[in-house]
């Protein structure tokens, strides 16, 4: 198993298992192949007492976000970055250095960020 296999086969399970699962949140947050054998770790979210599905990056930014400076109202605020534009979309507190995450809006690529940075262009 090649590099583009395991990310075909990876993809393919995260897709069929959000299909039959539509209820939960399910991301790929890891793993690693071997020859023909392909490991995945995954985070599966379970919906809270209001039926809402928050994935553990939202929850720690709503939780943190003004231990980095920022406010909780700034989840899902926009800034431009290099002319792209990002969507904050969460905080991970073991990423010292670069906690923010963020979405950037035309291909949902994730990115980090500095929180001072990201405080610094958010349009608001």
């Amino acid at each position: 198993m090649d590099k583009y296999q395991a990310k075909q086969a990876a993809d393919s399970v995260v897709s069929v298992l959000k299909e039959k699962f539509p209820k939960y949140l399910i991301q790929l947050t890891g793993g690693h192949f071997s020859g023909s054998t392909l490991s995945l770790k995954l985070d599966i979210t379970v919906p809270n007492t209001q039926g809402e599905v928050e994935s553990k990056e939202v929850t720690n930014f709503k939780k943190y976000a003004e231990d980095y400076g920022l406010s909780k109202s700034d989840l899902g605020q926009t800034f431009i970055f290099k002319g792209d534009l990002y969507k904050i979309s969460g905080l991970l507190p073991n990423k010292r250095t670069f906690p923010i995450l963020a979405v950037r809006e035309y291909d949902n690529a994730r990115f980090t960020f500095k929180s001072n940075h990201v405080k610094e262009m958010l349009l608001k």
